[in-house]
């Protein structure tokens, strides 16, 4: 995976750590992310400003706290949700949603061959279809 700060790009196998999710850009399937970060070696580790303000909560779906799997549909440009401790077929499992913003927590590990970024938290997808995340 890569990441892109101004004009210079780094390459990393491991990403832990917090940022602000700040959007998404659908057409090129990419999160923006707002982040300190460090690179050691293979991994990539951010955390949020401590003066950052945590995402307010909105109104909508509020789906529990559990490890959900972040991805990219790039045949529909829209961004995958799915609870990766649910029954891979269970009903509520898999969410289409418009857009990512808030708080992740997020890990994505070196065994991971596909760029799937997990976040550890709970999330609420609104009226408009966002999904906004929560730690």
């Amino acid at each position: 995976m890569r990441v892109i700060i101004g004009t210079k790009t780094w390459y990393f196998k491991e990403f832990l750590g917090k940022a602000e999710i700040t959007g998404t850009d659908n057409k090129r399937g990419r999160i923006y992310l707002k982040a300190m970060a460090r690179i050691d070696g293979e991994t990539l580790s951010t955390y949020r400003n401590p003066a950052a303000l945590p995402h307010l909560e909105v109104e909508g779906e509020k789906r529990k706290f559990t490890h959900n799997r972040l991805c990219y549909r790039r045949q529909t440009q829209e961004w995958r949700l799915r609870d990766e401790r649910m029954e891979w077929n269970h009903p509520d499992a898999l969410k289409f949603t418009k857009s990512y913003v808030g708080d992740l927590s997020g890990e994505w590990h070196i065994a991971d061959s596909v760029a799937h970024i997990y976040h550890n938290g709970y999330v609420i997808i609104d009226s408009d279809n966002v999904c906004h995340l929560y730690e």
